[in-house]
């Protein structure tokens, strides 16, 4: 019987299909099966996923297993070596597992938690004499999610998978005399790196009112500001409050100041409402906050920082962003800040 092209073709797909209905209906078998029993989870990969970045004295990869040699041996692992990567895989079985054939079977066997493989990707580093190793462990565990029917795992084993990879990496990289540099912590746990922009004014430039102009502009939720603000701004916050976006506003009492001061105020009052606007004279702090970006530095949120030389940093980095919230909701509950009259 002659195969032909075509009857590939529709092998391969039908294979696929069948798949793609077998990861399906186990990931929707699983999902069902862990409303009903709250001590099963349906764990994503990067939940699992140990990594962590180290520095280490320079050597080849084939030095660092040398160095590893009777560690592995020891706890169990054997080495596959690349240019540039070192891949530490578990070798050792119960007997139980070891009289099976089919890998998958063999699976059934082993704990969940139990490191599976650990690699290593070496790097030159800004450091003489060193490399940066940017590691990454991964339990018995992330294997068996391959089995597209094999989806849920108790809580625990999810603990217990993240605290034996933490601990194998660790004895690994102590053993090679590593300087820790991040980590080792679960790979959804690490907030990616935000963005960052240096901002200035000059009396020629106005960089940092010009960004200020398009956050506000662009706000979709809410908007956190403190400082002074004057007519330049109460524009924008007006069109914002009309688009439905909440606003607060930490400020100084324009008691003592001059006339156009007391007038800009009046009508922030007129457009924020009173009771989203907190007066604290001890409130040195000057920055702008909507949603997922910001703007901190120097300058008040006035036309006359237009002509002055200020600076401010810009960013969407969440860490920055939810410390500068917290730190918003602190002076906007400390008790020398006071509802204007």
């Amino acid at each position: 019987m002659e195969i032909t092209i075509t009857d590939l073709i529709v092998g391969l797909l039908t294979g696929l299909i069948i798949a793609i209905i077998l990861y399906l209906y186990g990931k929707e078998k699983g999902m069902s099966e862990a409303l009903k029993n709250p001590t099963l989870i349906y764990p994503n990969i990067p939940d699992i996923t140990i990594v962590g970045k180290y520095r280490i004295p320079n050597q080849t990869p084939e030095q660092i297993v040398t160095g590893l040699n009777k560690w592995l041996l020891f706890s169990g692992y054997g080495h596959a070596v690349f240019p540039n990567v070192v891949r530490l895989i578990r070798i050792a079985e119960p007997e139980e597992a070891r009289k099976k054939k089919k890998a998958l079977e063999k699976l059934q066997f082993l704990r969940d938690g139990v490191p599976e493989e650990l690699t290593l990707f070496l790097s030159p580093s800004s450091e003489e004499n060193s490399l940066d190793v940017e590691a990454r462990c991964v339990p018995v565990m992330y294997t068996k999610m391959g089995q597209y029917v094999q989806f849920l795992f108790p809580r625990s084993s999810v603990d217990d998978a993240r605290r034996l990879c933490t601990e194998f990496m660790t004895s690994t990289m102590h053993i090679l005399q590593a300087k820790i540099l991040r980590g080792p912590e679960a790979e959804s746990s690490i907030c990616p790196v935000g963005h960052f922009d240096f901002l200035y004014n000059t009396p020629t430039e106005n960089n940092v009112n010009k960004r200020a102009h398009e956050l506000i502009g662009s706000a979709a939720k809410s908007i956190l500001l403190t400082g002074w603000i004057d007519r330049e701004f109460i524009g924008d916050i007006e069109n914002a409050r009309n688009r439905g976006i909440n606003i607060r506003i930490i400020t100084k009492s324009p008691e003592g100041s001059d006339k156009i001061v007391r007038e800009d105020f009046k009508r922030l009052l007129e457009v924020v409402g009173k009771n989203n606007i907190k007066l604290n004279s001890r409130c040195h702090d000057r920055f702008l906050v909507c949603e997922h970006k910001c703007i901190v530095g120097s300058m008040y949120y006035v036309d006359a920082s237009k002509t002055r030389f200020e600076s401010a940093i810009y960013t969407d980095d969440t860490n920055i962003l939810e410390k500068l919230i917290e730190h918003f909701e602190r002076i906007w509950k400390d008790s020398s800040s006071i509802t204007p009259t």
